[in-house]
């Protein structure tokens, strides 16, 4: 629905009204929320990994391809995961690849511009890119890279120091607990209704391994120090 940065937001929030008017306050809420997230992430698209990350990050992506976030589309096909389905009440043999429930977190972007799944009126080069968007993906976590991913290219060709905020100010996701409480929270059927997340047990967990990186710009010291530039190995 709209994959133009332009018309996007607004047409989910209007729809959302609709919805709302009609007492469809679940579908309302989705639709909101989506509406909010074009708007926060400053209008980006997604991109999937391979025009966004894995040219730069190469080593962040082979680990994440490991990972139970990487592989969380293929959870959701018939006899995938059974004893965890089985375990919370789930038809093992069902296709929830269908779901929007389901979609919602096992996929990237569900029904945002650029994300999965997207219509085939779209350029072909956005459908190519919504094809790696199954699973949780890097812009999961980090929002759609449109906007921040040439900022990254820029800096790697330019061997420039850099600050996180420069990511930021084009719609970068800080990680942080809210990010990952979207999708680990209570409406998940594997979590009860006294489920918490805790997010300093868990942030290291089930992601990809952390590598250095090069040009960041070191904090300021407690004594405040001037930056300098880090002596890290991976861009």
């Amino acid at each position: 629905m709209f994959h133009d940065e332009k018309n996007a937001a607004r047409a989910r929030y209007q729809l959302g009204l609709i919805y709302e008017s009609q007492g469809k306050l679940e579908e309302a809420a989705h639709l909101f929320r989506d509406s909010l997230k074009i708007i926060s992430t400053k209008g980006a698209k997604y991109l999937g990994y391979k025009d966004g990350c894995k040219s730069c990050h190469y080593k962040e992506w082979k680990s994440w391809k490991k990972t139970k976030m990487a592989k969380a589309f293929k959870s959701l096909m018939p006899g995938v995961s059974a004893e965890i389905k089985t375990k919370y009440k789930l038809d093992p043999d069902k296709d929830y690849t269908k779901d929007p429930d389901c979609l919602i977190c096992h996929t990237t972007g569900f029904g945002l511009p650029g994300g999965y799944p997207v219509s085939m009126k779209v350029p072909y080069k956005i459908r190519k890119a919504a094809k790696q968007t199954k699973g949780g993906t890097c812009e999961s976590c980090h929002g759609p890279g449109s906007k921040y991913a040439p900022v990254h290219k820029e800096i790697e060709d330019k061997a420039r120091p850099y600050t996180e905020d420069e990511f930021y100010a084009v719609g970068e996701h800080k990680v942080d607990a809210q990010i990952c409480m979207n999708c680990h929270n209570q409406r998940s059927p594997t979590a009860g209704p006294d489920y918490h997340f805790d997010f300093e047990k868990h942030k290291d967990k089930g992601v990809h391994e952390k590598f250095k990186l090069i040009y960041r710009v070191k904090k300021k010291t407690p004594t405040g120090a001037k930056n300098t530039q880090s002596e890290q190995d991976q861009p």
